[in-house]
């Protein structure tokens, strides 16, 4: 009886579990959350939704735009804050079944989007045009956020900064197939991501290029904070020093299979810190490591992507050589020819994590 009891009790959670519309049924999003309950979806369709502060309440529901695989159509369906606040809060820890998708979050004032020892997970949204003292972007105090395929563009910073993201407070979030990109640290520090108090950030098979900071760490700027970069690109990264990464106070790096390529006025800068393990990578200042090369990598367009590999790129099939590439780029585009084999590419399209740019 117990046994019965127990599925029967799983069943009616499932059977409960409901699709709401916004504007359709709840003309706001946050009306429609406060409507939901745990294994709710709640579809936004295209169309500006004037809204800041809007929280799940620690609701284990997904928010979602109609199609987050079209990038048009993320674009197209917009939250906007007109700079009253943040526009999403993330306080009330919630977990990786707080899934907000394919949305465009903007004009966002104190970050775009805020999370407090929360875990959400944020796919398939567009991050722009935010701004704060810390963390334009994103501000991630403590928890583990994962967010995968989500663009975060032409955010600024102006405290202690982190243009696109600030990771604070022993915090562990992961990126997976992002971009990060055009964000800024006015007169500070991270123009892509400011980390310290003993964070850490793991990116997988994500692009940090053209983040500016006015003093240094174009693309990066630790504290007593550390990355792990995984078949990452950084490029076109620009700060008073240290282009790529400034590395300050038990900071520490570890790079696989990346490409480190024309970041200015230099890449790299350590001051009493660890030094970086980077292997099998590409990086216009030659540095020592399994591996690595210092060649021009001959970046291309295509398909809607930047900084792909040409086909006649050196960091094609030098990256590790047991980390295979999850994208078959010779079958996807014909120019690659033979000259592109399942073996491991370097940069943020090379790798296992390769085929995660593909919108499941």
């Amino acid at each position: 009886m117990l046994r019965s009891a127990c599925f029967a009790s799983l069943y009616s959670a499932t059977a409960l579990a409901a699709t709401l519309h916004v504007p359709a049924d709840h003309t706001t999003i946050q009306g429609a959350i406060d409507a939901s309950q745990d294994g709710d979806r709640i579809v936004v369709a295209p169309g500006i939704y004037y809204e800041y502060s809007v929280r799940f309440h620690g609701k284990a529901i997904e928010v979602t735009g109609t199609d987050p695989s079209d990038r048009d159509v993320v674009a197209a369906t917009v939250v906007n804050a007109e700079s009253q606040s943040a526009v999403f809060r993330f306080t009330e820890g919630e977990g990786e079944a707080s899934v907000l998708c394919g949305l465009a979050v903007v004009l966002g004032s104190g970050s775009g989007i805020r999370t407090s020892d929360s875990s959400p997970t944020i796919r398939d949204c567009l991050i722009t045009g935010n701004a704060a003292g810390q963390g334009g972007g994103i501000y991630i105090y403590g928890g583990a956020p994962v967010l995968e395929r989500t663009w975060i563009e032409a955010n600024s910073a102006s405290g202690r900064s982190g243009g696109g993201l600030f990771v604070t407070e022993y915090a562990r979030p992961i990126l997976r197939n992002c971009v990060i990109s055009r964000n800024q640290a006015v007169d500070s520090y991270g123009g892509g991501v400011y980390l310290d108090r003993d964070s850490y950030l793991r990116a997988d098979n994500t692009l940090f290029g053209c983040n500016t900071a006015d003093a240094s760490g174009g693309a990066f700027y630790m504290y007593d904070g550390s990355i792990t970069l995984n078949n990452c690109t950084i490029t076109k990264n620009v700060a008073a020093d240290a282009g790529a990464v400034m590395s300050v106070r038990w900071s520490y790096m570890n790079a696989v299979g990346c490409i480190l390529w024309n970041n200015l006025p230099n890449e790299i800068v350590l001051d009493d810190t660890a030094t970086p393990i980077i292997t099998y990578s590409n990086l216009t200042e030659s540095y020592v490591g399994a591996g690595n090369i210092s060649a021009d990598p001959r970046f291309i367009e295509h398909s809607g992507h930047s900084y792909l590999l040409g086909p006649n790129s050196p960091a094609i099939d030098t990256g590790h050589p047991l980390m295979p590439d999850g994208l078959d780029w010779a079958a996807l585009h014909p120019a690659y020819g033979r000259r592109n084999s399942r073996t491991g590419d370097m940069g943020a399209f090379g790798g296992p994590g390769a085929a995660g740019w593909l919108a499941e």
